[in-house]
C-alpha cells in the first residue's frame, strides 16, 4: 500500500511495532529528518498537528470505519503503550537519502529459471550506481524474523550514521 501511495504522489510512512506494521501518509509537504524515526513522541506530535495521518489497514480490510482504523494506531502510539512501537520508516526521506526498496523473492522469483542471474546482475548494476543493497530472504523472515530484522535495523543505523557524516562533511566544505 505504501508503494501505491507513493505512485499516487503522496508521501507514505510505515510504522513498525513488534509483529505488525501500519501505514501513514503525510498530509503536508514534510518528512522526518531521518529515514528511520524511533521516537513515538515525535510521531504523536505530527499526528496531533494534522501533518500526518496513521491508519490500521487491517481494520480497514475488515470493514472498520476510518475513525476506528486511525484510533487503533493512536492507541499504540500513546505513551503508556509505546513499548511495542519500534520505529517508523519515512519513505520520502529514505528516497532523498537514496534508499530504495527491492523486489521480493516470492514464488514467482523461485519459479523463473534465470531469476538468480537477473537478480545478481540487477544488484551489480544498482551498486554501480551507488545504491546500498540489503538482502532479506523471505524464508529467513518467515522462519526467524528476529535475525533479519536485527540485521536490517543495524544496517539502517549504519546508513543513518553515514548520512549524518556525509551531511557534516558537506557543511564543512560549504563553509570553507
Amino acid at each position: 500500500m505504501a508503494a501505491f501511495l507513493e505512485q499516487a504522489g503522496l508521501n507514505p510512512v510505515i510504522l513498525i511495532k513488534e509483529g505488525h506494521a501500519w501505514l501513514g501518509v503525510w498530509l503536508v509537504d514534510s518528512n522526518f529528518p531521518n529515514p528511520v524515526e524511533d521516537c513515538a513522541q515525535d510521531i504523536r506530535k505530527r499526528v496531533a498537528s494534522g501533518e500526518l495521518i496513521m491508519i490500521e489497514t487491517t481494520a480497514i480490510s475488515q470493514r472498520a470505519s476510518m475513525k476506528k482504523a486511525m484510533a487503533d494506531v493512536q492507541f499504540y502510539l500513546e505513551e503508556q503503550n509505546e513499548g511495542s512501537f519500534q520505529y517508523a520508516i519515512d519513505v520520502k526521506r529514505a528516497r532523498l537519502n537514496q534508499i530504495r526498496a527491492m523486489r521480493s523473492d516470492g514464488a514467482t522469483y523461485h519459479s523463473a529459471p534465470t531469476a538468480r542471474d537477473r537478480d545478481r546482475l540487477r544488484q551489480l548494476v544498482l551498486e554501480g550506481l551507488g545504491w546500498k543493497i540489503h538482502r532479506i530472504w523471505s524464508t529467513d523472515w518467515w522462519f526467524n524474523r528476529e535475525v533479519p530484522l536485527s540485521s536490517l535495523l543495524g544496517r539502517l543505523e549504519q546508513l543513518k550514521i553515514e548520512a549524518n557524516s556525509f551531511s557534516a562533511d558537506q557543511a564543512t566544505i560549504n563553509n570553507s
